[in-house]
C-alpha cells in the first residue's frame, strides 16, 4: 500500500469530452486504474468501428496537496478522479448531452493537429451549460517533429486563448499538451514529458476482465502485472488536476435519483445495475424502482460497491455498482431508478424558465419541436414561450424574473476555486458558468394562477374581466445578445411579446418563460436542468445543435386525456396559466348618428362572423383618441354600432367612401390577415386595415377604428381579454 491509500477518498467526476477521433479513449487508457464493465470501447460495436459508442467509466486516485480543502474546511487528502468517456462522433451527441449531466469538471480534449473541430466547439457549449471547470487537453503533440514543437504547442495555446475568452471559463484555463498514445517516431519527451505519479498501474486494451464483473458483481480494475505505458505528459496532467480540480459539495437528503446507464446479469446474484448518484443517497436495504413504473420493474437493493469497494451507502456524485436482485437486466436500458416514496408525478407538460443559446443560429419559435434532454431521459417535446404580460409589470413582474432572489433560491453556484456548490436542479451534478450566470435572474418557482379567476366575458358576452396572471405569447425566442441588438434599434422578427426593452436599450427580460410539450410522460423533478437540440439537423453541419437551455420551474401541468386532441389537453391547464396572443382588429366609421356618442362602423367583421361575441370589448377612435365599446351588429353585413363615451362628431365623407373600398377589397388587400373559425364561429381573420388603400388614405387613417383584445392560447374557448 502506497502512502496515502488509507485516507478517506472524495469522488470527483469528469467528463471526458472531445471531437472524434481526438484520442480521448487514449487518454482514458493513459490515466486510469480502475475499469469499470463499459469502459475503453468494450462493446462489440465500438471495437468493430473503432469509435467510442457509448459512455465508459473508469477511476484513477490522486493525492492532493495538503493545503487542498474541501467545502467543508477540511484537507482533502486522497481524491478519487471518475472519467466519464463520452462519445465524439456527432450521430451520438443524445449520448454525451445525457452522460455530460452526471460530471463536476470536463476535460476537453483537442487534436493538436488539428485545432476546435465541429464536434469540439458543440461540446464546449455543453461544457458552459454543465461543468464548473474546464481543463483543455491538447493530445497528439508527438506528432509535432521535436524540434518544432514547443513553438507549435504555444501557438496553439495562444490561438485557443482568444477561443476560450470569449466564453464564460476565460482565457485562463489550463492548457495541458500530452500524447496519450504516442508513437514510436515521437515517444521520448523531447523536454515537455513528466512520468506518470508513481504507483498507478495502466490499463491496457482488453487487459479487463472479460466477464465484465467479478463475482461479487464488482466493477473489475486492470489485472495486476500489466506494464506501465505513461504517455507524455501525463503526469503532469495528474498534477494540474490534483491541485486545480474544485471539490464539490454533496447533499445527502434530496429525494433520490440514481441515473444508470449498464445493467446485466450476474450468476448467483441476480441484476447488476451501474450508475451515479445525482440526487440524495443510496443505501443497502433501500427499495428502488425504475423511473414511470416503467420495465425493469423494482426491488430491495442487496450490496452497493464503489470500485470494487464494498459500502454501506452511496451519496449524490457517487459512481457506484447496486445489486437488485428483483429486477430483471434484459428489459433495463439507460435510465433512473427512484425511491418509491418520493418518485415524482409522470408530466407530459411543465413551466420552465429557458434561455436561447447565442451559437444556435436559427430562429427559436413557439409551437416548435425539440430534442429535451433532462438527465439520461430524451425526448421530443414542443414549446410555447411567453413573457409577463406588459400591462401587469411591477411586483408580479419583478418577482417572476428573480429580481431580489438569492443566489441559493435560484440555484446559482459558487466560481471560488476551491469548491463548486451544489445546485438545485435534481437531474445534474453541476452547473456551468453560462447557467449559473443566468440562474441568478431565474424564479424558483411558477405558481399557477388560481382556478377560480375568470380569464374573461361569460359566453364571449358582458364586460370581460382582468386577470392578474396573465402572460404574453412570445413568438420567438431570443438570445441576450439579439435581445440586446433589438432594444438598440436592430431588426428582429420577434412579433408579440418581444422580450427587450426599445426605451431603455437594455434586455428587459434576458429569458423567457415556456411551457413544455412532451410527446411522452417524463418524471421531471421540479428544479430540473434541461437542454433541448436540434439533433436531427445534419451532422456535417458545422452549425451547433444545442438551441437552448432551462430549468423547470412547476410539477406535472394537469391536462386532458390521452386520447384528445392537443389544444383540448392544453385546455385544463390554460384556466389557470393565461398566455395571451395579441388580435388587432381595424375598422373605420361609416357615419355617426345624431346624438354624436353612437357610430355605425364597417370594415372590420366579415358579414358571416358573429359580431355578438364581440358585444362589450373596447374601441378606440382613432382620430380623437376617445373610447368606446361594441354594442352588437348593425344589419347583416357586417356592419356594427359602437357607443363612445365622448361625442366624436360626423365622419369625413371622404374616409366613409375610403371605408367602402376597403370593404370590398375584403380578403384580397395587401395585409388582408388570413381567416379561420373557432369553436364558436367567429371569424379570427385581422380586420381590413384602413391603411391597405393609398387612395385616401389619410382620410381613412383619421376615422379608424381600433380594437385590441388577447386570446388565451391554451384555452380555445371564445374568451377575450383586454387590459
Amino acid at each position: 500500500m502506497s502512502e496515502g491509500e488509507d485516507k478517506p477518498m472524495r469522488n470527483v467526476n469528469v467528463g471526458v469530452l472531445g471531437h472524434i477521433d481526438s484520442g480521448k479513449t487514449s487518454l482514458v487508457r493513459a490515466l486510469s486504474q480502475v475499469t469499470s464493465t463499459a469502459s475503453l470501447d468494450k462493446h462489440p460495436q465500438s471495437q468493430e468501428r473503432g469509435i467510442t459508442l457509448d459512455l465508459g467509466f473508469t477511476a484513477f486516485a490522486l493525492d492532493t496537496p495538503p493545503e487542498k480543502l474541501a467545502p467543508s474546511g477540511e484537507p482533502v487528502g486522497r481524491l478519487q478522479i471518475c472519467l466519464v468517456d463520452c462519445p465524439g462522433h456527432a450521430s451520438l451527441m443524445k449520448t454525451v448531452i445525457g452522460g455530460a449531466q452526471i460530471i463536476d469538471a470536463v476535460l476537453l480534449v483537442v487534436d493538436a493537429t488539428k485545432g476546435i473541430q465541429t464536434q469540439t466547439a458543440e461540446c464546449l457549449v455543453l461544457a458552459e451549460i454543465l461543468a464548473p471547470q474546464i481543463f483543455v487537453v491538447l493530445n497528439k503533440i508527438d506528432l509535432f517533429p521535436k524540434e518544432t514543437r514547443q513553438k507549435k504547442i504555444d501557438t496553439l495555446i495562444s490561438r485557443l486563448q482568444k477561443v476560450f475568452a470569449k466564453t464564460n471559463f476565460g482565457s485562463d484555463v489550463p492548457f495541458i499538451p500530452v500524447a496519450a498514445s504516442p508513437s514510436s517516431s515521437g515517444g521520448e519527451a523531447a523536454g515537455t514529458a513528466a512520468t506518470a505519479t508513481a504507483g498507478s498501474s495502466q490499463t491496457q486494451e482488453g487487459g479487463a476482465n472479460s466477464e465484465g464483473a467479478d463475482k461479487e458483481g464488482n466493477e473489475p480494475s486492470a489485472p495486476s502485472g500489466q506494464p506501465d505505458v505513461d504517455g507524455i505528459g501525463i503526469g503532469d496532467l495528474k498534477r494540474v488536476l490534483a491541485e486545480r480540480v474544485r471539490i464539490p459539495s454533496r447533499d445527502r437528503t434530496g429525494p433520490l435519483w440514481f441515473a444508470f446507464d449498464h445493467a446485466f446479469s450476474l450468476k448467483g446474484k441476480g441484476t447488476i445495475v451501474t450508475g451515479t448518484v445525482v440526487s440524495g443517497s443510496l443505501q443497502v436495504g433501500a427499495s428502488v424502482e425504475s423511473a414511470l413504473g416503467g420495465a425493469g420493474g423494482g426491488g430491495k437493493v442487496r450490496t452497493i460497491q464503489m470500485f470494487k469497494r464494498n459500502v454501506n451507502e452511496a451519496i449524490q456524485g457517487d459512481r457506484c455498482a447496486i445489486n437488485v436482485p428483483q429486477m430483471d437486466a434484459s428489459k433495463l436500458e439507460r435510465g433512473v431508478l427512484v425511491s418509491p416514496a418520493s418518485a415524482p408525478a409522470p408530466a407530459r407538460a411543465v413551466v420552465a424558465a429557458v434561455q436561447k443559446i447565442h451559437y444556435f443560429k436559427h430562429p427559436v419559435l413557439s409551437k416548435q419541436k425539440f430534442h429535451v434532454t433532462i438527465g439520461h431521459t430524451t425526448t421530443m417535446a414542443s414549446f410555447i414561450f411567453f413573457v409577463p404580460h406588459s400591462k401587469g409589470g411591477g411586483k408580479e413582474s419583478r418577482e417572476l424574473n428573480g429580481e431580489g432572489k438569492k443566489g441559493s433560491e435560484t440555484g446559482d453556484t459558487a466560481t471560488s476555486e476551491g469548491s463548486s456548490a451544489v445546485p438545485s436542479h435534481a437531474c445534474s451534478l453541476a452547473l456551468g458558468g453560462l447557467v449559473s450566470r443566468e440562474a441568478s435572474r431565474w424564479p424558483s418557482s411558477f405558481p399557477l394562477g388560481d382556478e377560480g379567476e375568470a380569464s374573461g366575458n361569460e359566453k364571449g358576452r358582458g364586460k370581460p374581466q382582468q386577470s392578474n396572471r396573465n402572460f404574453d405569447w412570445l413568438e420567438e425566442l431570443l438570445s441576450p445578445q439579439q435581445s440586446q441588438q433589438t432594444a438598440t434599434g436592430g431588426a428582429t422578427s420577434n412579433g408579440a411579446g418581444s422580450h427587450s426593452d426599445k426605451q431603455t436599450g437594455e434586455s428587459s427580460n434576458p429569458f423567457a418563460f415556456a411551457v413544455i410539450l412532451f410527446e411522452r410522460p417524463v418524471q421531471v423533478p421540479q428544479g430540473s436542468l434541461l437542454i433541448a437540440s436540434k439533433l436531427d439537423a445534419d451532422v456535417h453541419s458545422p452549425s451547433c445543435r444545442l438551441a437552448l437551455f432551462g430549468k423547470t420551474l412547476s410539477g406535472p401541468l394537469p391536462m386532458g386525456s390521452a386520447g384528445e386532441k392537443e389544444k383540448d389537453k392544453c385546455a385544463e391547464f390554460g384556466k389557470l396559466l393565461r398566455v395571451l396572443k395579441r388580435k388587432e382588429r381595424v375598422g373605420v366609421v361609416e357615419r355617426v348618428e345624431n346624438d354624436e356618442y353612437s357610430a355605425i362602423c364597417k370594415g372590420m367583421f366579415k358579414k358571416e362572423t358573429d359580431i355578438t361575441l364581440f358585444a362589450g370589448l373596447k374601441v378606440v377612435h382613432r382620430r380623437s383618441g376617445t373610447s368606446g365599446v361594441i354594442e352588437g351588429p348593425f344589419g347583416k353585413s357586417g356592419k356594427f354600432r359602437v357607443r363612445f363615451d365622448a361625442k366624436v362628431g360626423a365622419a369625413d365623407s371622404s374616409s366613409s367612401a375610403g371605408a367602402g373600398q376597403a370593404g370590398k377589397a375584403g380578403g384580397k388587400g395587401k395585409g388582408r390577415g388570413k381567416s379561420s373559425k373557432d369553436a364558436n364561429g367567429a371569424a379570427e381573420e385581422e380586420g381590413a386595415d384602413p391603411n391597405i388603400e393609398q387612395e385616401g388614405g389619410q382620410e381613412k387613417e383619421r376615422d379608424a377604428v381600433v380594437l385590441v383584445y388577447y386570446k388565451n392560447v391554451f384555452d380555445k374557448s371564445v374568451r377575450f381579454i383586454q387590459d
